[in-house]
């Protein structure tokens, strides 16, 4: 069944905070079903991750590895790998490396159980956001377990703004 018209999902690593990303655009189902078939797909992920043969996800890994291990190609990638650990002061420039080595060693069967309880267990912890476009009216529409409505408009006027000032820039010190 098509959902939408844009559907993709990724890992994201923000701040050193890992995450999973599934993005559904959708104008012809609502929320609740899109949520509904996002736990239907994950359950089945892990389904076919588990009962994946040995050797189909060792080369999977394999394939992991290789990708994780890909020489920089120019100089912003180089930067790109660089940068966000000496801004983080993690300064783990082997981090690549040491992912590899953890990735082979982490088995089938601890990645499966992992990912269940991190993507559909009690310990999943989910940020749903919804968007409606404008016009639209979600006042009526049912809200998952343990949601809250958040009106985007009425919690920016509480907000307070910053305005630019009209004084010109002082001059360069010379």
């Amino acid at each position: 069944q098509q959902l939408g018209y844009t559907v993709h999902c990724c890992a994201r690593n923000t701040l050193q905070m890992l995450g999973f990303t599934v993005t559904v655009v959708s104008a012809t189902h609502l929320p609740l079903e899109i949520e509904s078939r996002i736990g239907e797909f994950l359950a089945s992920f892990l389904d076919s991750l588990a009962a994946m043969p040995a050797t189909e996800f060792a080369k999977n890994v394999e394939a992991a590895v290789a990708n994780r291990l890909q020489r920089d190609r120019n100089l912003a990638e180089e930067a790109a790998r660089y940068f966000p650990e000496i801004e983080a002061r993690t300064f783990v420039f082997d981090r690549a490396e040491r992912e590899a080595e953890l990735m082979r060693a982490t088995s089938q069967s601890e990645l499966t159980e992992w990912a269940r309880r991190a993507l559909v267990g009690d310990e999943a912890r989910r940020l749903s956001v919804h968007v409606h476009k404008g016009g639209a009216d979600p006042a009526g529409e049912a809200l998952p377990d343990g949601a809250l409505r958040f009106e985007l408009e009425t919690e920016k006027a509480k907000l307070s703004t910053w305005t630019q000032p009209d004084e010109p820039l002082p001059p360069l010190a010379m």
